[in-house]
């Protein structure tokens, strides 16, 4: 029998076992999968909270990704394995009567019977057809009492559902009584926004940057800290939230060194860390009660400096230390490298502060005694200090002609001006700021470098830029052949050099009769703007002259004269010097001469005294060389031991004239010898001193008697045959006695005391000393002769000047008789 002959009663029954399976298999696995879906929610609700709580940090997107991930993915893996597959599975009718048969033992194999009978090939024999039939009838009437929904075990149904109730109610439970953290759930798990938890503390952080502890924010929380500074972190609690009651600091450096830190707080929302001289970048994060513990990155960098530094520098011209070329000029800058913390510069230099950095800048500060100036690729803007009046203060803006900052960025160029008093003015009266830019002419810059990574130099550059004031000239001038008394024709030589630091502008005689004003009188020369102006005519007249004779002076009055310098200082200058004044009295020829006879008897009683000294030493010479005799007599006679002291063995015989000697005589002998030595010895050392003491005196008369014949010539009182006696008798002998005849014994008497040191026969060098002495003396006798010749005229002329003021007071004696004569007539 055939599928479609069982009865309709019975295919029925099938199907609807089958329907009802399926749809225990629907809700059993929908309900389970909604408990499945209810635990996967607290279990990222627990995952997400936890971390949090533990972290104080929000779960990583990511993480919650791939939770969300996995929760649809096993979701849907449920779906397809509880629902989908179980609920579309095909179900034959022999399964479906085989159940029937297991939970409905009554039955007894009838159903299952007609069912695979049923399915066979039908047979032709008769009786298997009516048992056939007798068996689908049997089974028929059986499954017709059948109650289907016996069939089923509902405790896994009613397992499914009872956990499915129980999630799904908390799960709304806690939306209605927790709307917001199951909100924030719901955009961080499911939509899965960057929206944190809800926190009771919230903390920003920021760094306080050297210098001035100014307060910089994270950059994607990256900071940029300068190389060996100190490092200050300071987290403020956010107005309204709640402040924790301590901040623990965590960090790991680069070199893995880790460390935790206890904040100290400040005020009531504020805490504060310092970490010293940091040298490694670094991470850290805070643990502040709940608040965010995100991870910040300290990148330790080099902070900004100045590699070198320059000044461009443009002299005042009158210094002439510009340089000169054919691109610049005469007035072209001088590169002048800063080596320390000071320069030194002349008052008026307009210089360029030029420097190259290590790091490309965007600002540079600047500040002086008087101003603050802030340079940027963009502006510059100059803030001037209000000071006593003076300065009226405010911000001023300066126009970019030309950037100061490099390209680059590498470096800077400012112009600045050392001015002097005058040039002080930073700000014009129309509010323009005045370039170069005005220096105090002491004073010191402190340059603040800020980079491209907004890091400030924690110690500001400094620079003392001191001024080199012009300073006076200086004068080394002296007198040549001219004393305090001057006739009125006299000349005045003056010579020696007049110094200035850059220069002298211009030098003259400046002088002054009695008490009559002050006059100049112009050189012949110009100082042309020399450092080192020589007083001198030409090289064969090395001195400037002064002429008496036009001023027309007359004996008694006084004359002053002095020279006076000034410089090129255009600035704070120029600056005028005189000399020390040189004061004279102008006397008449006969005055002058015979002051010049009292020196020249000064001379020759100098001269009288060597005389007397050489004379001296020619007689201890003399009387030395007695003792030199006796010393090589002495030397030279041999002493014979005596017999008590002589040897073993025969005697022998002794020598013609020589007596035996004994202990004491020998003695006695040597006694002798070292007085006579002593004696000698100190003859030649005394009578070497004596010469050459009395060699530079000779020398000083001569160099007097010069200075009398050039007074002679320049208060024109010489004549022919006075100026051949002091050159050729006087001048000319003492200058060869001092170079040729003082030499020639000072040689001799060296010889003489070598020969004596060294113990050798020195008679013959005595004799030598003696004779050349006495050839020295009778040379200074002739002269001295000279000298004396003209004691008559001298006395005389001395005697007329007398007779002369005798008359002169005779005369005046007599006028005043007269006078009283002709009062008493009157009378």
């Amino acid at each position: 029998m055939s599928d479609h002959q069982l009865p309709a009663d019975i295919t029925n029954l099938l199907s609807r076992l089958r329907a009802r399976i399926q749809r225990y298999v629907l809700i059993e696995g929908l309900t389970s999968l909604l408990a499945v879906m209810g635990i996967l929610f607290w279990l990222s609700l627990g995952l997400d909270w936890s971390y949090f709580w533990i972290q104080r940090a929000d779960l990583p997107r990511w993480v919650r990704f791939l939770v969300e991930i996995s929760g649809i993915c096993l979701c849907l893996s449920l779906l397809l394995v509880w629902v989908a597959i179980r609920f579309f599975r095909s179900f034959r009718q022999r399964a479906l009567a085989l159940v029937l048969e297991r939970r409905f033992p009554e039955l007894n194999d009838r159903l299952i019977t007609a069912i695979e009978l049923g399915e066979r090939e039908p047979t032709a024999a008769p009786l298997s057809q009516t048992m056939l039939a007798q068996t689908v009838e049997e089974a028929r009437e059986a499954s017709s009492r059948l109650d289907l929904s016996s069939v089923f075990d509902r405790r896994p149904l009613l397992r499914a559902g009872i956990s499915a109730s129980c999630l799904t109610i908390s799960i709304l439970a806690f939306a209605l009584c927790f709307t917001d953290v199951f909100e924030t759930w719901f955009r961080r798990n499911v939509l899965l926004a960057n929206e944190g938890w809800r926190r009771a503390t919230a903390v920003d952080v920021a760094i306080l940057a050297e210098p001035d502890d100014r307060e910089v924010l994270f950059q994607d929380r990256t900071y940029k800290h300068p190389r060996g500074s100190d490092l200050k972190i300071l987290a403020t609690v956010l107005s309204g939230m709640q402040v924790p009651t301590d901040v623990q600091f965590r960090y790991v450096q680069s070199d893995g060194t880790r460390g935790r830190r206890v904040m100290s707080q400040l005020g009531q929302n504020q805490f504060k860390d310092t970490l010293d001289k940091v040298t490694h970048s670094l991470d850290f994060y805070l643990m502040a009660g709940d608040a965010h513990r995100e991870m910040y990155h300290v990148e330790v960098v080099d902070p900004p400096r100045i590699d070198q530094l320059l000044l461009q520098a443009r002299y005042p011209a009158y210094t002439g230390l510009n340089q000169t070329d054919e691109a610049t000029g005469p007035d072209g800058r001088v590169p002048k490298p800063v080596l320390g913390t000071q320069v030194s510069l002349p008052v008026g230099t307009d210089f360029l502060l030029a420097a190259v950095t290590n790091k490309p800048l965007v600002k540079v500060r600047v500040q002086t005694s008087g101003y603050v100036l802030e340079v940027t690729r963009d502006t510059t803007q100059l803030t001037l200090f209000q000071q006593g009046g003076q300065n009226r203060g405010g911000s001023y803006s300066i126009p970019h002609t030309t950037n100061w900052i490099a390209e680059d960025g590498r470096g800077f160029s400012i112009p600045f001006l050392l001015g002097g008093a005058s040039q002080q003015t930073v700000v014009a009266e129309n509010s323009n700021v005045v370039l170069p830019l005005r220096l105090p002419p002491s004073g010191e810059l402190q340059i603040t470098l800020t980079d491209t990574d907004d890091i400030r130099g924690a110690e500001s550059s400094k620079l003392a830029i001191n001024s080199i004031e012009d300073k006076i000239p200086e004068f080394d001038i002296q007198l040549r052949g001219i004393a305090s008394s001057i006739t009125r024709k006299a000349i005045i030589p003056v010579t020696g050099t007049v110094k200035d630091d850059y220069g002298v502008m211009e030098s003259h005689f400046f002088y002054k009769v009695d008490s009559n004003d002050s006059q100049v009188r112009s050189f012949p020369v110009s100082p042309q703007n020399k450092k080192v102006f020589e007083l001198k005519q030409s090289e064969k007249q090395p001195w400037l002259r002064f002429d008496v004779l036009p001023l027309e002076l007359k004996p008694g009055q006084k004359l002053s004269i002095a020279v006076q310098a000034a410089d090129g200082d255009n600035i704070s200058g120029p600056h005028l010097a005189l000399s020390e004044n040189y004061n004279f009295v102008v006397v008449t020829d006969e005055e002058l001469l015979s002051q010049l006879y009292a020196r020249e008897l000064n001379l020759r009683q100098r001269l009288e005294q060597i005389i007397t000294e050489v004379q001296r030493t020619q007689t201890g010479l003399i009387l030395a060389r007695q003792q030199v005799k006796d010393l090589l007599d002495l030397r030279a006679a041999p002493i014979r031991p005596a017999a008590a002291n002589a040897p073993s063995g025969p005697p022998k015989t002794p020598e013609k004239d020589v007596p035996p000697a004994d202990d004491a005589a020998v003695s006695a002998r040597q006694g002798k010898l070292d007085q006579l030595d002593v004696s000698t010895k100190d003859s030649a050392e005394r009578a070497l001193f004596d010469v050459r003491k009395n060699r530079p005196e000779t020398e000083a008369i001569a160099r007097n008697l010069e200075d009398i014949r050039e007074e002679m010539v320049n208060n024109g009182v010489d004549t022919p045959l006075s100026l051949q006696r002091l050159d050729e008798k006087l001048i000319g002998p003492l200058n060869a006695i001092h170079k040729r005849d003082f030499e020639a014994v000072d040689q001799r008497l060296g010889l003489f005391r070598l020969d004596l040191q060294e113990n050798r026969s020195a008679l013959n060098r005595l004799d030598e000393c003696v004779l050349l002495v006495d050839q020295l003396k009778r040379k200074l006798e002739t002269v001295l002769n000279e000298m004396r010749k003209m004691e008559t005229y001298k006395e005389l002329l001395e005697r007329l000047k007398t007779i002369k003021a005798l008359q002169e007071a005779l005369k005046k004696r007599t006028e005043t008789e007269n006078k009283r004569s002709i009062i008493k007539k009157l009378k």
